[in-house]
C-alpha cells in the first residue's frame, strides 16, 4: 500500500520572541499625525530583544518556511516533503529531519518558537503513485465523482480539485510529472499522479491532532487512516455510473426499431441519440458492445461498428491512444493506486 506523506503544515502560536526585528520585513499602515499612540496600542505585535517596538505586520519568506506575524500571533507554514526532496513525499519517519531544518532556520534568524505547543491549523496529506495512465486520462472518472458537502469542483492542471478554496476540506488530483517540469524543469519518465487531501480551518481540532507536538508523535498508520477514510468516501460516490447500467433487451429493441425506420443510417442515429462516450459507459467495454450489435448486425459488421464507436469515444475524451476504458475500470485503477 502506498504510504501517506505530509505535504504542508500550518502552525499558529502567540508564544514567540524575535531577537532583531530588522531581519523581518514589516508593513505598517499610514497613520495620521496625532494618532500614532492609538495605532501602536491597537496594532502592536511584538517588541524585539533590542527594545524595538513593532506594529503592523511582519513576515519572512525563505526556502525553509514562510512566517507571518500579526496582532493575532505568529503563523508559520512549511512543506516537509519539498524540504527533503524535489518530488518524493516525507512520511512520519522523515518528519524529524524536516523539523530539524525548520528549527535551525528559526534559530539562524533569531526567532524563538516552542514548535511543539503550536496549534495545527492546516495539514495536507498526500499520496502519489505511478498510475497506469497519465492523470488526464482519468478525466471521465473525475467528472463523475461527487464529494458530499464539497460538490464544487474546478479543473486543476490536468486533474481535478474537489472543494473550493474556502472549503474546510479539499481533495485534489493532478499530474506531478507535469508540475515538476513546468515549475522546476525536472523531467521524470513515470506517470506520477498525486492525490492531496487538504484539511483547513482549525484542521488539528477536527482531526484530533491539535498541536504540532501531537502530530510529531502520531503514528504513520494514523495518517494513512485519515487519508484513506476521506479518499474512500470520494471514490465510493461516483454519480451517474450506476444510472448508465444498460437494459439490454430494451436497448436491442430500440436499435432494431431504428434499423426499420432508418435502414441506411440507423447506427448514426443511435450515435446521435446517446453519444459515443455514453454508449461505451453503458456497455462497459468493447466486447459487451460487440455482443449487443451482433443482435442486429452480422458479426464482422458488429465488430467493425463497435471499434468505430470506441474510436469516437476516445476522440471525444481526448484519449487518442489506447483502448477506451469505462468509468468503473478507471475508478478501480485509482483505488488500487491510492487505497
Amino acid at each position: 500500500m502506498t504510504r501517506t506523506g505530509i505535504d504542508k503544515i500550518w502552525l499558529h502560536t502567540t508564544n514567540y520572541s524575535v531577537k532583531d526585528a530588522d531581519i523581518l520585513t514589516t508593513r505598517m499602515e499610514r497613520v495620521k499625525e496625532g494618532e500614532e499612540q492609538a495605532y501602536q496600542e491597537k496594532h502592536h505585535i511584538y517588541t524585539d530583544k533590542r527594545g524595538q517596538v513593532i506594529c503592523g505586520n511582519s513576515y519572512l519568506n525563505i526556502d525553509e518556511f514562510s512566517l507571518d506575524i500579526n496582532r493575532y500571533g505568529l503563523k508559520i507554514n512549511f512543506n516537509p516533503s519539498t524540504l527533503l526532496h524535489p518530488f518524493e513525499l516525507a512520511t512520519m519517519d522523515e518528519l524529524p529531519k524536516a523539523e530539524e531544518i525548520v528549527l535551525e532556520a528559526l534559530f539562524r534568524h533569531g526567532i524563538e518558537v516552542d514548535i511543539n505547543s503550536c496549534h495545527l491549523t492546516r495539514l495536507d496529506l498526500t499520496k502519489q503513485a505511478e498510475t497506469i495512465q497519465p492523470c488526464s486520462n482519468y478525466q471521465s472518472v473525475f467528472e463523475y465523482l461527487r464529494m458530499p458537502r464539497y460538490n464544487d469542483k474546478v479543473s486543476y492542471h490536468t486533474g481535478f480539485q474537489y472543494g473550493t478554496n474556502s472549503s474546510e476540506k479539499q481533495i485534489v488530483f493532478y499530474d506531478k510529472r507535469e508540475e515538476l517540469f513546468f515549475k522546476s524543469g525536472i523531467k521524470i519518465d513515470n506517470k506520477f499522479t498525486r492525490c492531496e487531501t487538504r484539511y483547513k480551518k482549525k484542521a488539528g481540532q477536527k482531526l484530533g491532532i491539535s498541536s504540532y507536538g501531537q502530530l510529531s508523535n502520531a503514528k504513520q498508520v494514523t495518517l494513512d487512516f485519515i487519508f484513506n477514510r476521506d479518499l474512500q468516501k470520494l471514490l465510493s460516490h461516483p454519480k451517474g455510473v450506476h444510472q448508465l447500467t444498460i437494459d439490454f433487451p430494451s436497448e436491442v429493441e430500440y436499435l432494431k426499431g431504428l434499423k426499420r425506420e432508418f435502414p441506411r443510417g440507423y447506427i448514426n442515429k443511435y450515435l446521435a441519440g446517446s453519444g459515443a462516450v455514453v454508449i461505451m459507459e453503458k456497455f462497459r467495454n468493447l466486447k459487451n458492445l460487440e455482443r449487443f450489435l451482433k443482435n442486429v448486425l452480422e458479426e464482422k459488421h458488429a465488430v467493425k461498428e463497435a471499434k468505430n464507436i470506441q474510436a469516437l469515444a476516445l476522440l471525444e475524451t481526448h484519449r487518442i491512444k489506447g483502448d477506451y476504458k469505462s468509468i468503473d475500470e478507471h475508478l478501480n485503477e485509482l483505488k488500487k493506486c491510492f487505497l
